[in-house]
C-alpha cells in the first residue's frame, strides 16, 4: 500500500504526480490512497467516486480526516533519506529532483510518499488509457467544453489555445515566464500568417484578466474562466502555445495535441516547432 502524505503543486502537477502513482501502483499490484487531491477531486469521474477498486485506489475521507491523518503520519517521516521504519513500514522521499520509482521492491510493506517529483516514464505510458479515463472530467463539464468547442469550430479551420499563464509565475523563477499581452498578441499574429490559407482561431485562457482589446485584429475566443474547463479545452484545440507549465503539458498529454512551450519573448514561432508532450 501507498500512502500520500503530501502534494505536489496545484493542479497540473498533481495530475501528472498522481498518475504517475497509479501507473505503478497498477503495475505492482498496490493498493494506493492519496490523502491530497480533495481540492480537484470533485471535478473528475474518477476520484469524485472515494474509491475505485479496479485500481485499488482511495482518493480520500474528507478535509478534515485528511489532514489529520497526514499530519499524524508525518510524525513518522525523515526528509532527508529513504528511512526503515521497522519490518512493514518504508518512507518514499525526494526533495524535488527527478527520482524514478520502483514499487515493487515494496512489496507486501506500507509505503508513505513525501516530497516531489516522482517519475517513471515506462509505466505511465503504458497505463496512459487508465489515467485518462480516471482523470476524465464530470459531465457538466465535459458539456461547458463541447459546447465551447463547438462554438469555436463554426468560425475556424484551425483552432490554437493559448494559455496566459499569469498569477504566480510573476515570482517563479523571478518572473522568466510572465509575459505581457502584448507577447502573445505577436506570437498569435506569427501563427495567423504562417497559415495565411486557414481561417486561424485563439482559444484564450487565463489565470487573470486579460486586455482583449489588444487582439482585435485576431479571431479569439474566451476560456469559461474554470480551472479544468479551460485546461481540457485547451485539449480541444488543434495546437497549444504557453509558456512552460504542466497545465499545458497535461493538456497536450490527455488530449494528444502538438504544444510549443514560450520560454523567450524574441522567440520566433514555426509550426514544426509544436509538438506532443507527455509532462515531466
Amino acid at each position: 500500500m501507498l500512502i500520500f502524505t503530501d502534494k505536489t503543486g496545484q493542479l497540473g502537477n498533481q495530475l501528472f504526480e498522481f498518475g504517475t502513482f497509479i501507473s505503478n501502483c497498477r503495475s505492482s499490484d498496490t493498493r494506493l490512497i492519496n490523502l491530497h487531491f480533495n481540492s480537484y477531486k470533485h471535478y473528475f469521474e474518477g476520484p469524485s467516486e472515494n474509491y475505485n477498486s479496479e485500481l485499488k485506489l482511495r482518493v480520500s475521507f474528507g478535509h478534515r480526516q485528511a489532514d489529520r491523518i497526514a499530519r499524524f503520519l508525518t510524525v513518522f517521516i525523515s526528509k532527508n533519506r529513504w528511512i526503515r521504519l521497522g519490518d512493514w513500514f518504508r518512507v518514499l522521499y525526494s526533495e524535488g529532483g527527478s527520482v524514478n520509482i520502483n514499487l515493487e521492491s515494496f512489496k507486501n510493506r506500507i509505503v508513505f510518499k513525501n516530497g516531489s517529483w516522482f517519475t517513471d516514464y515506462p509505466h505511465f505510458y503504458e497505463h496512459q488509457a487508465a489515467i485518462k479515463h480516471y482523470f476524465r472530467p464530470l459531465k457538466e463539464h465535459r458539456n461547458n467544453i463541447a459546447a465551447l468547442i463547438s462554438d469555436c469550430r463554426k468560425e475556424v479551420d484551425i483552432l490554437v489555445g493559448i494559455h496566459i499563464r499569469r498569477g504566480d509565475y510573476k515570482e517563479f523563477l523571478n518572473g522568466v515566464y510572465y509575459f505581457e499581452d502584448s507577447v502573445f498578441y505577436e506570437k498569435m499574429i506569427q501563427i495567423r500568417d504562417l497559415n495565411k490559407d486557414k481561417k486561424i482561431g485563439f482559444l484564450i485562457c487565463s489565470n487573470e484578466k486579460v486586455e482583449t482589446d489588444l487582439f482585435k485584429d485576431v479571431r479569439f475566443f474566451r476560456g469559461t474562466n474554470h480551472l479544468v474547463e479551460d485546461m481540457y479545452s485547451f485539449a480541444e484545440c488543434d495546437y497549444i502555445l504557453g509558456p512552460p507549465s504542466t497545465y499545458t503539458m497535461w493538456a497536450s498529454f490527455y488530449g494528444n495535441k502538438p504544444l510549443l512551450k514560450l520560454r523567450d519573448r524574441q522567440q520566433i514561432i514555426k509550426m514544426e516547432d509544436f509538438e506532443m508532450d507527455y509532462g515531466y
